[in-house]
């Protein structure tokens, strides 16, 4: 190697190594998918360029997010807010439409575009399946709840009416659902 060609590789090297060094968080170089606010943005748009997918705002000062903030921009996968000033967040603000894309009925598309979207559509429809199964277990876990309390509620009435002198003086009844990150 000759000392021409070292100097080339070195500063090449140097170079790669300054843009690795520019893009050390996820927004310091956003993709064709995402877009970031800075600290100039005090709302949410209501209309993203097509293809945004991964929303970040740094610094912003945004206060509240409104209900239906984001219904117009159904293909959003990511919101994140970093180093902002939110308070409040109403019931509803997170609320989109999730809906299955139709399978294409043209036949002038790609092959390969069909594919896609044809496993795209699948997906959809898998996840709504799970969602729908679990909505079920819920439903009938609640049902099966309900009838257990009732059944402790009559019976402590029957002892009650009878003999011993049981006071019920209140009863309450709280669904709580936590979600943890399995443990490999």
């Amino acid at each position: 190697m000759s000392r021409g060609e070292i100097i080339v590789l070195i500063l090449s090297l140097l170079f790669e190594a300054s843009l690795n060094q520019l893009c050390e968080r996820e927004t310091d170089c956003p993709k064709e998918n995402q877009d970031v606010f800075s600290s100039s943005t005090t709302e949410i748009p209501s209309l993203l360029r097509p293809g945004v997918t991964e929303l970040f705002f740094l610094s912003s000062p945004i206060a509240t997010i409104p209900k239906g903030t984001f219904v117009k921009n159904p293909q959003l996968e990511k919101v994140e807010l970093l180093s902002t000033t939110t308070t409040s967040i109403e019931p509803g603000a997170f609320e989109v439409i999730f809906t299955c894309p139709m399978e294409p009925t043209s036949q002038e598309t790609s092959p390969s575009f069909t594919h896609q979207y044809r496993n795209k559509v699948q997906g959809c429809k898998s996840q709504m399946m799970i969602y729908t199964a679990l909505l079920v277990l819920e439903i009938t876990c609640t049902l099966v709840l309900a009838r257990f309390t009732l059944s402790l509620y009559r019976l402590l009435q029957r002892r009650e009416s009878k003999n011993q002198r049981v006071e019920l003086t209140r009863f309450s009844y709280r669904r709580e659902v936590i979600l943890r990150p399995l443990q490999r």
